[in-house]
């Protein structure tokens, strides 16, 4: 795996002699430009910069967010928010493989979607993910400290750990909940990653409108090979706490 490296996208808004909003988009890797699609590896590290170039030649920074949300596993988020203005943080790419269509949203003044492409060659123009197996892990949360089962593109289930690699896909069920469920998470130990899924994030919720069901969550771990990432879940049902056994629940690189 090559060393990571700094990518930094600059955008310069101004106005033209008709007084209209106009902006360049500029690339650039470690310091040298980059186009027409900025290609980046796993690990690799892409920042922001917006400024208004005002009729003086000075530059103004202006309040900007970025929304990933059409592909947010490319940096593990859905959005950026940069409310001074100026340079944002670093964002690490954690999707070895893909294509990610995003906005840069100037509030007021104008979107602009550029692109950032993931690995050597993702082909897929469109921006598809790449193919891989589906696992679904369950958890009987009526029985909580028995060992969880999993199941392969829907097939029987099975004890853990189940063994994953690059581009799989986990997502976490809750079974046996009855009455008002909240609260459903999934928390690894990690190894040199947090979790298989990203580098920097091992606490994975439910969405509020998917109570008992975690993911799908991309496999993008490549610094475990060999590695098995330990996993407790908790729920709460009517009010009450539940906890599972940590082990042995596990995901497996």
């Amino acid at each position: 795996m090559p060393q990571p490296q700094s990518f930094l996208v600059q955008v310069l808004l101004s106005f033209d002699m008709n007084g209209s909003l106009t902006y360049t988009i500029s690339e650039f890797y470690n310091s040298a430009p980059t186009k027409p699609t900025m290609k980046v590896n796993l690990g690799d590290q892409v920042g922001w910069l917006v400024q208004l170039v005002l009729p003086d030649t000075e530059r103004k920074p202006v309040p900007y967010s970025l929304d990933f949300s059409k592909n947010q596993v490319f940096f593990g988020t859905s959005s950026l928010s940069v409310p001074a203005g100026g340079l944002s943080r670093s964002m690490p790419v954690v999707r070895a493989k893909d294509l990610l269509k995003y906005s840069i949203i100037i509030p007021g003044l104008m979107m602009i979607d550029p692109d950032i492409q993931s690995g050597p060659d993702t082909g897929f123009p469109f921006g598809g993910l790449v193919a891989g197996t589906a696992y679904t892990v369950f958890w009987d949360t009526a029985n909580p400290t028995n060992p969880m089962m999993y199941s392969v593109g829907g097939g029987a289930p099975r004890p853990l750990p189940v063994q994953v690699t690059g581009g799989d896909s986990v997502t976490f069920n809750a079974t046996g909940a009855v009455g008002a469920v909240a609260n459903f998470t999934v928390t690894f130990a990690g190894l040199h990653w947090a979790s298989p899924f990203d580098p920097n994030n091992g606490r994975f919720s439910a969405a509020a409108g998917t109570p008992t069901m975690i993911g799908l969550l991309l496999v993008n771990d490549t610094a475990d090979p060999g590695g098995s990432f330990t996993f407790i879940a908790t729920i709460t049902v009517n009010g009450k706490p539940i906890t599972s056994a940590p082990t042995p629940n596990a995901i497996d690189m």
